[in-house]
């Protein structure tokens, strides 16, 4: 008596090139790769939602370091003012007068 493979029907469903051993194995082996290790997908997504969200917190970071250049450039420039309206440095000799707006 033949020996008959209860599972045919369902071998014979599968396309032909997978049913070659050794493109069923890459297959598997891709399968493996991208769902159960490491690397698998959902490990990729969030690293890249992360490069993304640092890269965002770099952009505002710079400009906001760009910014503080700016006004420490302008501070630089304008001390001797900044000084005078702040603290009332005058020099010797000067007077200095305050004038209150309401």
């Amino acid at each position: 008596m033949p020996f008959i493979n209860p599972f045919q029907k369902y071998i014979d469903k599968i396309p032909k090139r997978l049913q070659n051993r050794y493109v069923l194995a890459i297959v598997l082996f891709f399968i493996f790769f991208l769902v159960f290790s490491k690397y698998n997908i959902y490990n990729i997504y969030k690293l890249n939602r992360e490069v993304k969200r640092l890269e965002k917190e770099k952009r505002f970071y710079r400009s906001h370091i760009d910014k503080i250049r700016r006004e420490k450039a302008n501070f630089d420039h304008n001390l001797e003012k900044f000084a005078r309206e702040k603290y009332f440095v005058k020099r010797p000799g000067e007077e200095v007068f305050v004038i209150e707006t309401h």
